[in-house]
């Protein structure tokens, strides 16, 4: 059975992590939420492509972009907010590697933080 938990990312950022049923060793995804639109995604789409991926043994987390959704209003460096919020779910989660993607501003925030961080 998946389950689905609440994470404090630090520096404001919250997020949904999807386990899956069985721990595992491969990438944790990231979906970043885009525009206005919350970490639930557009119709719901990140919930149920995280439940759908959670199925299928990969842990995905739904995050709220820094100034977006639940999270509070932008104080600085988004991607170093970000790169901060990879370090404390490293220390939760366990994982070392990262898909972080999302549509549209989420996309170029992931890209951002791909190019800083290795781990992506």
């Amino acid at each position: 059975m998946i389950e689905e938990v609440p994470l404090d990312l630090g520096g404001g950022l919250t997020g949904i992590l999807t386990r899956p049923a069985q721990p595992t060793t491969r990438p944790l995804w990231i979906l970043l939420n885009a525009g206005f639109i919350p970490r639930s995604g557009p119709f719901r789409l990140h919930v149920d492509l995280a439940r759908a991926l959670a199925r299928d043994g990969i842990a995905v987390l739904r995050v709220d972009q820094p100034g977006v959704g639940d999270a509070p209003p932008k104080r600085g460096d988004d991607v170093a907010v970000l790169v901060q919020g990879l370090d404390r779910l490293c220390a939760i989660s366990g994982a070392s590697r990262f898909v972080l993607g999302g549509l549209c501003s989420a996309a170029d925030q992931a890209w951002k933080v791909a190019l800083t961080d290795a781990r992506v």
